[in-house]
């Protein structure tokens, strides 16, 4: 566990930071985009091409309004981002995806463009969101891939719906309460969970605060390029994303107590799954603004949590699998939902 001294000083390194820009910093604004009262294709945010035959949907589902991607033939394949992004950081791999499954990328709630409940962000409940949608679409099986927090809520679903997931990929992020899940705990994971305090520091300053996740946990610092940067800053400057955003962190302890149960009481996933990693870097250079990934840490959670477990660290990537190395993330991604 980290000390307090050091949950001191990261408060410290973040506020210091934070107070040294200049007035004149970035604080980019949008308005959240008014609800449908049903599903509709419209472009929200922006397309793959229009040759590639996705379309913009947003739907009712219990409390939230969730918006998501959908495009091509197959198998049905939902996939999950992580924090700080939206559906469109899987968007260099969807295309080659959609060749051979009907692709669904979903804003999660409280992210993207889809609506910001106050409550609900533990990671089964986030799960229950992506269920009521999958039963709203007719899916009564899929398989499914989540990053970073997405890749929470995948196990989630895939602990609670055995019976829903065919096969389940998840890229780089601890699992918390699984074995080891104490390895990795940089600092934004203390700094996040802190009530109110991060709101305050970020508002207005939310682009100088997300970069440090958007081009300091990659090696190629153009993983992201500036588009990309603008299209997650474009929700995540609108009202009520950052605090969702945090929320999702301020849950962390309940994640990892249903997490535990469920491992206590011999839980085991039986459908096949993939787990992928960037390269390993030591704890010392997750602790600062360098290079972060989990390396094998999701291979060794996992390792007597499934019955058919496979997968990889990817020397040469960051964290952002998807956007640093899309070829090799959407070659692993294709061969394991194929069945290979």
């Amino acid at each position: 566990m980290k000390s307090i001294r050091k949950d001191v000083v990261a408060l410290g390194l973040i506020l210091a930071t934070l107070f040294s820009v200049a007035a004149g910093a970035q604080n980019a604004t949008a308005a959240q985009t008014s609800a449908a009262v049903s599903e509709l294709a419209h472009p929200l945010t922006p397309g793959l091409g229009p040759d590639t035959g996705f379309t913009h949907h947003r739907v009712a589902v219990g409390d939230v309004r969730l918006h998501y991607v959908r495009g091509g033939k197959g198998e049905p394949l939902i996939l999950l981002h992580g924090w700080p992004t939206t559906w469109w950081e899987w968007h260099k791999v969807m295309p080659g995806l959609a060749k051979d499954f009907d692709v669904i990328a979903v804003d999660t709630r409280g992210l993207g463009d889809s609506s910001r409940p106050q409550n609900g962000y533990d990671k089964d409940q986030l799960g229950e969101d992506i269920v009521k949608l999958a039963r709203q679409l007719g899916l009564t099986r899929f398989s499914l891939a989540g990053h970073d927090l997405g890749g929470q809520i995948a196990f989630a679903i895939a602990r609670n719906h055995p019976d829903m997931v065919k096969r389940l990929a998840i890229l780089d992020v601890p699992l918390m309460g699984m074995p080891y899940s104490d390895a990795i705990q940089p600092w934004h994971f203390a700094f996040n969970k802190v009530p109110d305090l991060p709101e305050a520091l970020t508002q207005g300053h939310e682009r100088l605060f997300l970069d440090q996740f958007w081009s300091g946990y990659t090696y190629d610092p153009r993983g992201f390029e500036e588009a990309d940067i603008q299209e997650f800053l474009r929700t995540y400057a609108a009202v009520g994303t950052m605090r969702a955003g945090f929320n999702y962190y301020r849950a962390f302890d309940r994640d990892g107590a249903a997490n535990k149960a469920w491992l206590a009481k011999g839980g085991k996933l039986q459908m096949p799954v993939l787990w992928l990693g960037g390269e390993t870097t030591s704890e010392a250079e997750m602790a600062t603004a360098g290079i972060i990934s989990t390396g094998d840490l999701l291979g060794r959670q996992l390792e007597t949590a499934a019955t058919d477990l496979r997968g990889e660290s990817l020397k040469g990537c960051g964290h952002w699998l998807a956007s640093e190395c899309p070829e090799r993330t959407e070659e692993h991604l294709r061969l394991f939902f194929k069945g290979n």
